[in-house]
């Protein structure tokens, strides 16, 4: 199946490269890991390789094609993008296709060289599934101060709890739905409003509302972002809907070359005893309870094109607590 999606990608792209019409790029990161006894990584490890080659490019005036595939493990290659747009206005498309989904953020930035962490914010990791992607509708565009993008889709649904549930085909007759609204007041600084809605169980009777804000600041001398997130899911009659919510901010400092990093997070995945769990945390059973986190690392680019990141997180669990504190370096090379 990996052999097929890249002859696909390379036969797609073959005939725009000729014309010259085609923009490629791509990344490449791996990381080394080293934690507490209790961190998944007490040995130390090579691991998290990760990889992706995209082409966009014009089919006519006003039509244009993205495509991506990502290499998210070792073994496991995926198609992030694969989209036919549609140009509205100056600056404004209808795309068809599969996307990366506008809520947030970080969701449409969460490449290695995009982001000044190593390990995905913990608010993110358990509500949302990583580079959340759906197949379907999605218009951008931006009027004046106000960007926008609304999105029609199949919707997450029932696998191991929603932040696993790409389905990518309706398991049900809902369409999940939702957008983000960004107010830029100035340059580089832009704070958003994200919203979705959609049922995930095969009988069309249950309901996933996630809910977001955001916020990016940027200059030449520093870095400021953040996002809340809050998730509501109905649960059967009789039993109270499920909450969660979860934040992190980040501040990283510009001296040239080299770049420090602090960042604060929080999650929430609410009461356990209150009916269906959606939120399953991508780091195990054993951290589904409350908890934080300090972030502190540097990222250092050795060239425009390459960097190297250094993390330390130190989490803290409200019970039990657990000895999972971790260091990780990161290297990341994008073209």
């Amino acid at each position: 199946m990996r052999t097929r999606i890249i002859i696909f990608c390379a036969l797609l792209a073959a005939p725009f490269a000729l014309k010259g019409e085609t923009k490629p790029g791509g990344y490449l990161s791996f990381e080394f890991l080293k934690g507490q006894a209790q961190s998944g990584a007490s040995q130390g490890s090579f691991q998290n390789l990760r990889g992706g080659l995209f082409f966009a490019g014009d089919l006519g005036q006003r039509f244009d094609f993205m495509f991506e595939v990502g290499l998210k493990s070792e073994s496991k290659l995926e198609m992030e993008q694969a989209s036919v747009g549609f140009k509205l206005a100056v600056e404004s498309d209808l795309r068809l296709g599969l996307f990366l989904v506008p809520f947030g953020k970080y969701n449409e930035s969460n490449r290695p060289h995009q982001t000044a962490l190593i390990r995905t914010p913990l608010n993110l990791a358990g509500v949302t599934p990583a580079s959340w992607r759906d197949i379907g509708l999605v218009a951008r565009g931006r009027m004046g101060f106000l960007r926008y993008a609304a999105y029609l889709g199949n919707g997450l649904g029932e696998k191991d709890g929603a932040a696993a549930g790409q389905h990518f085909k309706d398991i049900n007759k809902d369409k999940g739905k939702g957008g983000r609204l960004g107010f830029i007041a100035g340059e580089g600084f832009e704070v958003g409003v994200s919203y979705y809605s959609g049922k995930y169980d095969g009988t069309n009777a249950l309901r996933l509302t996630l809910e977001g804000a955001d916020l990016t600041w940027l200059s030449n001398d520093y870095e400021v972002r953040g996002e809340y997130t809050k998730a509501i899911w109905k649960n059967p009659a009789g039993v109270p809907d499920g909450r969660s919510d979860g934040y992190f901010v980040l501040m990283a400092l510009n001296f040239g070359k080299l770049q420090p990093v602090v960042s604060f997070q929080r999650s929430d995945p609410g009461d356990p005893s209150s009916g269906v769990r959606l939120l399953v945390s991508e780091e195990g059973p054993e951290t589904l309870g409350a908890r934080s986190r300090w972030a502190f690392g540097v990222r250092y680019f050795m060239s425009p094109t390459f960097l190297i990141k250094v993390e330390y997180d130190m989490n803290k669990e409200k019970s039990p607590a657990l000895r999972n504190n971790a260091v990780q370096i990161q290297a990341a090379l994008s073209f």
